[in-house]
């Protein structure tokens, strides 16, 4: 799913990053130093350890009479091992050139041998961010300072200039005592321990500055007034570093950051966006024409949100074309169409246009997504990424509409927006309202597996994945976007069972936006039996969906984990796997069956039943929506991860002529029954050494062994399990002993 990303609104909430406009031609600005000499500052804080931390964070933020800000900022950061000296080798900051000017004061590196060095001219340079379908006014700069290694101390300064405000006359700003810094190569972001920090904010009496509940009382705080001023001061000293996981609750260590703001009602923020999005939402002669056109044969409100959905994805392309606007104002409706592309605002902006020449009551919503991170609805201010459509038509039983994706099953509506706070813009709210959230059963991923045996010895598997909610978004945007789609998802197909050929796989309504994504294709297991008489088995387990669509394998240890673990959606998975027979004369059984599961992390459901010549296994596993403590990750680990070690469901077909002819009929029975454990312990084994789980194979093999100590391929089985357990003497004469049975190496 594309969103619309509002660039402005983004860096203040990850904490005041530095921003810059370039460096000077004639060299580096001349603000005032707000820290003491880096050789000053280095003794007032000694290294303790090889600890990479920000020994120092002065941030000074003066307001004007217009409520637009000039922000000084210095940094200070020790190395402290050369992960870190890597992290911080080239540092990019970003602006936006729409709203600000800045200029880096100085930058220098104190090395390990005492040494300052200050960065060099040529080290420095302003770059766009390189982003497919983006044209914006972001800003990024670059520069490398030298002598970055273990021991070393960096220190940088910069001033920002305001040219315009967000909203004229209001201020607000997410503060923070960290520092973001990008990881090398592309693998995230680190946000390291601070020794010391101080957060000034100055500004004019006359409106009061409402701050965040959250964030009061956790860092010394003091507010004076005087001379027609007030000014805000917070105090940090050794803050914790700020911890990034998977799967961290979105709230986690937010009381480390303060939200600022002039703005208390939020229909102070509803009534600006309304004022930058209700002029472009306005009909032309064709506007009105491609509305009659649609509503010649959509007659009922549902009927008119579906043609306009279709309308904006068969027409509209997603770009981010917004440069000199900053991000926030919309173009008109009618440009949208002309130009064939736009963005969320730009879509929202068309769609609300059509559905109002409709007659169906509809408005724009600001939603900040998940992936934005934590928002804070205590104080207003600027900090969506995203915006859709409300349909407040109570005719229509569609109320939320996103259309920014390539063809995504209708309502358009993300993962990323469930749940969320939306602000309808109609000018008067200035409460939010939630995004509905799905249930489990709406976020769903089954799999049908239909087992057939080929004449001769091979077996083919035919397979249906049924999708919804996010996993139906998740394949359907990587068929959609992903150029060798096909090879991507044979190779999906190969994680179902890693020995089978993948023959064929397609996909069902890729392009379709009324009925969800599916995936299906064929497998072949050659030469999987030995035909008739021999016993064929074949084995399904629960293991392959946690596989292929939970990811349990990302997991963190419980020594490595070190936030709570939250499940932000509840899902299900299932799965129904029908095996039959290789013809008439051949009964199923049941060698071993799945258990049923139930605990406080997931709930598992496993049963199996004969339905003629076939055996039918149905299994699903419910996983809630949960918050886990870090106290109790372990146990969440444990049960995640034992999973995989369930037993799975080995069903094995035997020839019923062996029973029908033997007598007396007991005896037979117990000859067919012996059979038949001795070949499902055979395959048992098998499987085990071909998912490489060799201590179960050893144990399986042995087992076998027990049941046939005359079988030749149980002893060779034992063989290989004791090979690759190391025991080599114990291997040569399990091998010997299979040549000397007959079995054929």
């Amino acid at each position: 799913m594309n969103k619309c990303l509002f660039r402005r609104a983004v860096w203040p909430v990850l904490g005041f990053l530095a921003v810059f406009a370039g460096v000077p031609a004639n060299g580096f600005a001349q603000s005032a130093r707000l820290a003491p000499p880096l050789t000053d500052l280095v003794r007032q804080f000694p290294a303790t350890g090889q600890k990479t931390e920000v020994i120092r964070k002065i941030l000074h933020i003066d307001v004007d009479e217009q409520w637009q800000d000039t922000t000084t900022a210095y940094i200070a950061v020790r190395i402290g091992d050369s992960e870190a000296a890597r992290d911080y080798s080239q540092i990019s900051v970003f602006y936006t050139s729409y709203y600000e000017t800045l200029e880096l004061d100085f930058a220098n590196v104190l090395n390990e041998n005492g040494t300052t060095i200050p960065l060099a001219s040529d080290a420095v340079q302003v770059q766009t961010p390189k982003e497919d379908s983006f044209y914006q006014d972001t800003r990024q700069l670059v520069f490398s300072l030298p002598g970055i290694r273990p021991g070393a101390v960096l220190e940088f300064q910069y001033t920002r200039k305001p040219l315009r405000a967000i909203i004229p006359g209001e201020w607000f700003s997410r503060l923070t005592p960290y520092w973001w810094e990008d990881a090398a190569n592309g693998q995230g972001t680190r946000v390291d321990a601070v020794r010391s920090a101080e957060i000034q904010v100055t500004a004019p009496s006359g409106k009061p500055l409402y701050l965040s509940e959250k964030s009061k009382g956790v860092y010394p705080f003091e507010r004076k007034q005087g001379q027609g001023r007030q000014t805000l001061t917070w105090v940090a000293q050794d803050v914790p570093k700020f911890l990034l996981e998977s799967n961290m609750p979105f709230d986690q260590g937010v009381e480390r950051f303060v939200e600022v703001s002039t703005i208390r009602d939020w229909r102070t923020i509803n009534q600006w966006a309304q004022s930058l999005i209700d002029p472009q939402i306005k009909t032309d002669a064709a506007l009105q024409a491609t509305a009659q056109q649609l509503a010649a044969t959509a007659t009922t409100p549902d009927e008119k949100v579906r043609a306009v959905y279709a309308y904006v994805q068969n027409n509209i392309r997603y770009i981010f074309a917004h440069v000199g606007h900053g991000g926030y104002q919309p173009h008109a409706a009618a440009d949208v169409v002309k130009n064939a592309y736009g963005d969320c605002k730009d879509q929202t902006v068309l769609v609300v246009t059509l559905l109002r020449a409709m007659g169906v009551d509809a408005y724009p919503a600001l939603v900040s997504t998940k992936s934005n991170g934590y928002f804070n609805p205590d104080v207003g201010m600027v900090g969506f990424d995203h915006m859709i459509t409300y349909i407040a038509d109570s005719g229509s039983s569609t109320r939320w509409l996103d259309t920014t994706g390539d063809h995504v099953l209708f309502p358009g509506v993300s993962m990323q927006t469930e749940g969320q706070r939306a602000l309808v813009i109609n000018g008067k709210d200035a409460a939010f309202t939630l995004l509905p959230v799905r249930s489990p059963a709406q976020q769903s991923a089954h799999m049908d597996l239909d087992f057939r045996h080929l004449p001769g010895n091979d077996v083919e598997v035919l397979f249906e994945m049924t999708l919804s909610g996010m996993f139906e978004q998740h394949f359907r945007s990587l068929w959609v976007y992903d150029q060798n789609h096909e090879k991507t998802f044979e190779s999906f197909a190969e994680q179902i069972f890693n020995k089978a050929e993948v023959v064929e796989v397609g996909a069902r309504n890729a392009d379709n936006l009324w009925q969800p994504f599916s995936l299906h294709g064929k497998l072949l297991f050659k030469d999987s039996w030995e035909g008739a008489p021999k016993t064929s088995n074949l084995a399904v387990s629960v293991n392959q969906l946690v596989r292929l669509f939970a990811g349990i394998g990302s997991l963190e240890k419980p020594a490595q984990r070190l936030t709570p673990y939250e499940n932000y959606t509840g899902y299900r998975l299932s799965m129904r796997a029908t095996m039959t027979a290789p013809d008439a004369q051949y009964t199923p059984m049941a060698m071993s069956a799945g258990p049923s599961i139930r605990n406080d992390f997931f709930e598992l459901k496993q049963n199996g039943r004969q339905e003629q010549d076939k055996y039918v296994i149905n299994l699903s596993i419910d996983f809630p929506r949960h918050v886990t403590s870090l106290a109790r990750y372990p146990e969440f680990y444990e049960k995640m991860n034992g999973l995989e070690d369930l037993p799975f469901w080995n069903i094995a077909f035997a020839q019923t002529a062996t029973v029908q002819t033997a007598t007396p009929a007991q005896a037979g029975a117990s000859r067919n029954t012996s059979t038949d454990a001795i070949g499902s312990q055979i395959s048992i084994t098998r499987q085990y050494i071909d998912r490489g789980e060799f201590d179960k194979a050893l144990e399986a093999a042995i087992k076998a062994v027990a049941i046939a100590p005359k079988n030749g391929e149980a002893r060779y089985l034992l063989g290989m399990a004791q090979g690759y357990r190391g025991l080599y003497k114990e291997s040569d004469l399990s091998f010997a002993e299979a040549l000397k049975l007959g079995y054929k190496l």
